[in-house]
């Protein structure tokens, strides 16, 4: 909002997380009580925003879908089981922010660290998530959400994230999408103005999950592979580098 000169035009912003602390709730309070316009991100922590109660009769409220891409990540905590031990060890200052639920999975089942890399490269293992099925989930997911919002962001994710890297993890999309979003929401708003190439946008680039490469092969990622370069949080990896450093701080 603040850097589309479109909406700083017309709007001043303010941000509320949805879990938003009590030491913040008068402030937030007073931000309601003013507000002509409040947007929300279509997710279930919305039901249970703690000043719901506080907003203004008859306010216009615009939901946006929250963007996020299960298909690179099958192993992602926020795509299926997480890494519990990692996790509770850690909190709240976790080293990798992102948690390998498989990588967690057999920690407990190959206790040699070299054993349990080569196992993970391989995909060498039973039972685990068949990424080409979850794909086809994310397919109709991504089309159901154009179909709710009145927009193309989902289809065009699906036509171009085998040559593009539209996503950096599960949940961080680049700034092509980004602004898409943003210009749908001023589309909500009657704004016509062209949205300028605001490279700020892509802020979400400095941490970025490593893909599998055999997830990549079978999905058809021509970015994606094992020589593949990373950057995470100031560190230039490889999608080995990562999972090694991974397994070796997870003892």
């Amino acid at each position: 909002f603040c850097r589309a000169p479109g909406l700083s035009r017309r709007f001043r912003a303010k941000y509320h997380f949805v879990g938003l602390q009590k030491n913040l709730h008068a402030a937030a309070r007073h931000d309601l009580a003013e507000a002509d316009l409040i947007f929300v991100q279509d997710i279930r922590d919305w039901e249970t925003y703690p000043l719901r109660e506080f907003i203004p009769d008859g306010i216009e409220i615009i939901k946006f879908p929250f963007l996020h891409f299960a298909s690179l990540w099958p192993f992602d905590h926020y795509n299926g089981p997480g890494d519990t031990e990692a996790y509770q060890r850690e909190w709240p200052n976790l080293t990798f922010l992102y948690h390998d639920g498989l990588l967690a999975r057999l920690r407990r089942e190959i206790p040699d660290e070299e054993a349990r890399f080569r196992a993970y490269r391989a995909l060498a293992v039973a039972g685990i998530v068949n990424c080409v099925r979850l794909h086809d989930f994310e397919r109709r997911r991504l089309l159901q959400m154009d179909r709710q919002f009145d927009m193309h962001i989902g289809r065009y994710l699906l036509e171009n994230f085998q040559r593009e890297q539209l996503f950096y993890t599960t949940n961080h999309p680049n700034r092509v999408l980004l602004s898409m979003l943003i210009e749908w929401l001023m589309g909500r708003l009657g704004i016509d103005d062209r949205l300028p190439q605001i490279g700020q946008l892509d802020h979400l680039k400095r941490l970025q999950v490593p893909v599998h490469p055999e997830v990549a092969r079978a999905l058809g990622v021509a970015w994606a592979n094992e020589h593949t370069k990373y950057l995470y949080e100031g560190r230039i990896v490889t999608w080995e580098s990562y999972t090694r450093a991974y397994i070796a701080h997870y003892r």
